[in-house]
């Protein structure tokens, strides 16, 4: 496949965000390494609903194109989207437990921050059922239970 072609033919990045944000969201894992082995690669450039490469990698759900994107430092893994809120909030959200230890793991994730509707993980992970999440989250020291 001509990834460059595929890429250059269905992107706007005013509508659908970036190159990297793209190979996120549609599963190219090798497409993703390629574009983050530049240094000037924004890894939180974002689209019009303020989705940003680790957003869209979260949507699809590979664990190992998360890890590589949480690999570079300049990143801000508690961005917030316009509707789901932040990546935590979206993975407590769809249950996804192993993705939550992941990103409970990067030692910049907010626990305690609010998503976009005012809700925090622990709320969010108790509204759902999710004992397991829950337990991992108040797992840490800085988890605020009355949030």
């Amino acid at each position: 496949m001509n990834y460059v072609s595929v890429i250059r033919d269905r992107l706007n990045s005013q509508t659908l965000g970036t190159p990297l944000s793209w190979a996120a969201e549609n599963g190219h894992p090798e497409v993703v390494k390629l574009l983050m082995s530049r240094e000037d690669v924004e890894l939180d450039a974002s689209d019009f609903r303020a989705r940003t490469p680790l957003f869209f990698t979260i949507l699809n759900g590979d664990e190992g194109v998360v890890r590589l994107i949480l690999s570079r430092y300049e990143l801000n893994s508690n961005s917030l989207e316009n509707s789901w809120g932040t990546p935590l909030s979206v993975v407590i959200t769809r249950g996804q437990v192993g993705m939550v230890s992941l990103l409970m793991g990067w030692k910049d994730i907010i626990l305690n921050r609010l998503s976009t509707v005012g809700y925090s993980a622990i709320y969010l992970a108790t509204w759902g059922g999710q004992e397991e999440i829950l337990g991992i989250l108040l797992a840490r020291e800085d988890a605020d239970p009355n949030l």
